[in-house]
């Protein structure tokens, strides 16, 4: 989980080559860019160096999280096809997460 920005950086935009993927895969896919424009806009206006340090961990255990899985190439939709209360929760933690990073808002609570 210690890898660093550029290649995290590199990751991600192979990783964006790949169209033919599922909801979960495309949610991910846009949260990491997400993400990634979290730390390149405006970081030292906005963000200290501890939670510039902060956004980068949780970039690489989401990036770590979604490669293990398979995510961005459509494997965990694939996996989840038969699981609609997994893929729903699924959705709703990268729902939240992309409205929090998009919005600003704070992240409804999962049920």
């Amino acid at each position: 989980m210690t890898k660093d920005y550029e290649t995290m950086e590199l990751l991600l935009d192979k990783e964006h080559e790949a169209d033919d993927v599922g909801i979960i895969g495309n949610l991910f896919k846009s949260c990491m860019q997400l993400l990634k424009l979290s730390l390149l806009k405006d970081r030292e206006t906005y963000f200290n160096k501890t939670s510039i340090n902060s956004l980068k961990n949780s970039m690489a255990t989401l990036l770590c999280w979604g490669d293990e899985l398979g995510v961005p190439r459509g494997d965990l939709d694939d996996a989840l096809q038969y699981s609609e209360e997994t893929r729903d929760l699924t959705l709703a933690v990268l729902i939240s997460l992309g409205e929090f990073l998009s919005h600003g808002k704070e992240p409804a609570p999962i049920r």
